[in-house]
């Protein structure tokens, strides 16, 4: 359930070990190895296992090793989702991180 606000996500401040996060939108078509072309719920059935990524706009104050800016992955089962009104975010606990975009 999505959560609706009448803030913009830099007013808001996560509290303890969350971390407000900027998803990346998923494919709307995904090829597969193969070269077949799935869309729609065909295409979002296959791609249910596969972690969310997303940027980090702002961590609460329990959570250590990551920071605003970072890429990260969490399980797509994971957060809660908010509409702020500069756009959708999803509110993830820090133990949900699964791995961070490690940069060059």
């Amino acid at each position: 359930m999505q959560k609706v606000t009448f803030l913009k996500s830099t007013e808001f401040v996560p509290t303890q070990e969350f971390i407000l996060v900027k998803p990346q939108e998923e494919p709307k078509e995904q090829i597969t190895e193969t070269g077949i072309i799935l869309t729609g719920a065909t295409a979002n059935k296959s791609i249910l296992d596969v972690p969310t990524y997303g940027t980090v706009i702002d961590c609460g104050p329990d959570v250590e090793q990551i920071q605003k800016g970072d890429n990260v992955f969490w399980p797509q089962t994971d957060g809660l989702e908010f509409e702020f009104k500069d756009g959708e975010f999803k509110l993830i606990r820090q133990k949900s991180v699964i791995g961070i975009h490690k940069k060059e």
